[in-house]
């Protein structure tokens, strides 16, 4: 007999032993169910924690950055003049 048959015979037999189990307990779906989705459900509420979290980090940066503009007296550092040298631009 060959390794493939020996593993589709394994097979058929899981599968028959696992119906056979649902048969007798057939809370056992619900129940698979729920536990495969815990790992989901988990993942997705770290996501959205971990969007909130960055989002307001981004606005207290925002936040500093503007209280340190309003400390300076809202003196901005400006470029004057050309953005090429001369010596270049000719």
């Amino acid at each position: 007999m060959s390794k493939k048959k020996v593993a589709l015979n394994l097979l058929d037999d899981l599968v028959q032993d696992g119906t056979a189990i649902v048969e007798v307990n057939p809370w056992l779906i619900p129940a698979t169910v729920a536990v495969a989705t815990v790992p989901v459900a988990v993942w997705i509420a770290s996501r959205a924690r971990t969007r909130n979290l960055k989002k307001q980090l981004q606005i207290e940066r925002e936040r500093t950055k503007q209280l340190m503009l309003q400390q300076e007296g809202g003196h901005h550092h400006h470029h004057r003049g050309r953005a090429v040298p001369k010596q270049l631009a000719e």
